[in-house]
């Protein structure tokens, strides 16, 4: 028998698992410091790639104006300038991924953990109508 209750609920649970339950699920498997770690890690490389690369577009860009007045002392002062700007970003975006990642692992795991109350309570229904139509058919 069709039972409202149960097709809202199922129907809830079909909207969460092909929407964001579907990432959520994912994320919820990992452990949080796992997850957080690998995220900010594979942050930071990508950080470092694109300022490497920053760095390499402005130095071809300048290259015969800063070849024409560099001295050693110049160059010094370019890379302690490169270097000091790479360690500030590079802190900021990790500050901000790992925020940024343990907010969204937290926010998975939240849904997920609704979803499975959301679970429970249809299999709790489920049991209790075998044991209603039991009951039925002994008497």
């Amino acid at each position: 028998m069709l039972d409202k209750r149960k097709i809202i609920i199922m129907s809830k649970l079909n909207i969460y698992e092909k929407g964001s339950g579907k990432e959520d699920i994912k994320i919820s498997a990992y452990y949080r410091k796992d997850y957080i770690s690998f995220h900010t890690i594979a942050t930071a490389l990508w950080v470092t790639l694109g300022y490497i690369l920053i760095w390499a577009l402005i130095g071809i860009t300048l290259m015969d104006s800063i070849m024409k007045t560099m001295s050693f002392a110049k160059l010094v002062t370019l890379m302690l300038a490169a270097i000091v700007g790479y360690i500030l970003v590079l802190i900021s975006y990790v500050v901000f991924a790992n925020m940024y990642y343990s907010q969204k692992h937290k926010s998975a795991r939240k849904g997920v953990r609704k979803y499975n109350h959301t679970l429970i309570r249809l299999m709790r229904s489920y049991e209790r109508e075998s044991k209603r139509n039991e009951k039925s058919s002994n008497s």
